[in-house]
């Protein structure tokens, strides 16, 4: 009788850890990854690696850093001023002027901060920013709303705060404690994508020369509005610069 008493309540015991284990897997929230995020580096010609210096423009010419979104999940997700389609990537990244090389037409100014799909124009129609270096991880919606806040807060650039700082940021505010990369010298107030160069390709799995999806629209926020800008490939490098404002959130399924 003892012993019948004792293998019962061993079997309650096991029946109660069962229930136990079920009813916490099933108050865990299961983990879903709708998208992937990539961090972009390009060294440039520029032997002093100065991302933004004094001499104007030269933080283009030193390189170029950017990060890109790729949609991996079934609805859209709005990344800033852009709703992404299911599998589509944009890039986006800050810029202080027009590239270095490039001119436009008419020369109406430019917006100094956060620009969507510029990169991806670049790279596959003109071929520029070869050499690039990237590192890509995945995304959760909770990741994408970090983003999001960074976006919101980032849109402009300066010598300090330049293209290397914004991707750096936006990066590591997602990045697991082993791909946090650096742009620079923080004590001295100095980043360059020439310096993010060297963090991605110290890190495992980074790629050179990663290809870039050609997406539309181009463009950047102004406010609340974004503003699409069109540009047309040409010989000489001239950006034909057109705007209109939208009141509405473009998709990345329409028309470049």
């Amino acid at each position: 009788m003892k012993k019948l008493k004792k293998l019962l309540c061993v079997l309650l015991s096991a029946a109660m850890l069962l229930c136990c284990s079920v009813a916490a897997s099933a108050a865990e929230p299961r983990v879903t990854a709708v998208g992937q995020l990539t961090i972009f580096s390009y060294k440039g010609n520029d032997e002093d690696g100065s991302s933004g210096g004094s001499g104007g423009w030269g933080y283009v010419r030193s390189g170029h850093a950017f990060l890109s979104f790729k949609n991996t999940s079934s609805q859209a997700i709005k990344i800033g001023g852009l709703n992404v389609g299911p599998g589509h990537e944009i890039t986006f990244g800050t810029w202080g002027s027009k590239p270095a090389g490039y001119t436009t037409d008419p020369d109406n100014g430019w917006h100094k901060g956060i620009w969507y799909n510029l990169e991806s124009y670049l790279i596959n129609n003109y071929n520029d920013m070869r050499g690039r270096v990237s590192l890509t991880m995945y995304l959760t919606m909770d990741n994408v709303n970090t983003i999001n806040d960074f976006i919101k807060s980032c849109d402009t650039w300066d010598a300090e705060s330049n293209c290397s700082t914004f991707a750096m940021v936006v990066w590591n505010s997602v990045a697991p404690a082993g791909w946090i990369v650096s742009a620079g010298l923080p004590n001295l107030h100095v980043y360059s994508p020439v310096y993010l160069c060297v963090s991605i390709q110290s890190k495992d799995g980074w790629q050179l020369n990663r290809a870039v999806a050609n997406i539309a629209p181009i463009g950047y926020l102004d406010g609340d509005k974004f503003v699409s800008v069109k540009f047309s490939p040409s010989s000489n490098k001239t950006l034909n610069y057109s705007t209109r404002i939208n009141d509405y959130i473009p998709n990345t399924m329409e028309a470049a």
